[in-house]
């Protein structure tokens, strides 16, 4: 599930976001995305910075995930999606003009990059959300301060990690 966008400490807040990571079958996501780019195909700079937005926490945060690192107002680097003939959001107004491509910051673009992984575990652990969700973390990029740390978690997903290839 995604963190959240408010940057908000979650081991400390007891009143300003609800959240439901600390429920044992959920995977908590922070957001990560390089803090710089020079055009949509890079070169890009840091591209593990934790985003700015991410809400954090060394008790919630299981992994980080690519979820860009600015906002949609402010521009830095997004995550790009195939979209059809229509906008999602109203006003942004990008799939309705013609492109082929939507794009999108925050901790809600991080969970579907994790969720597409634990989705390819179900073929090797079954309905075992126990399991799926040590792979993940257990094949995650340790980045940050050695161990669990409160911005990436056990680290940033890597897909080749977690699947054991």
């Amino acid at each position: 599930m995604s963190a959240g966008n408010a940057a908000i400490d979650l081991d400390h807040d007891k009143s300003g976001y609800k959240t439901y990571c600390n429920t044992p079958a959920v995977i908590c996501v922070s957001a990560t995305g390089p803090t710089a780019q020079a055009s949509v195909n890079g070169p890009y700079t840091n591209i593990d910075a934790v985003a700015a937005y991410s809400n954090f926490g060394r008790s919630v945060i299981n992994v980080a995930a690519p979820g860009g690192w600015g906002t949609l107002t402010a521009g830095v680097s997004f995550v790009y999606a195939a979209c059809t003939h229509f906008s999602l959001v109203p006003g942004l107004g990008i799939c309705g003009t013609g492109t082929s491509r939507s794009r999108g910051s925050g901790t809600s673009q991080a969970a579907p990059h994790t969720s597409s992984l634990a989705a390819l575990l179900v073929e090797k652990y079954g309905r075992d959300p126990g399991a799926i969700k040590n792979a993940i973390q257990a094949g995650a990029d340790d980045l940050g301060a050695a161990g669990t740390d409160p911005l990436y978690g056990k680290g940033r997903i890597n897909v080749v990690g977690s699947l054991g290839l």
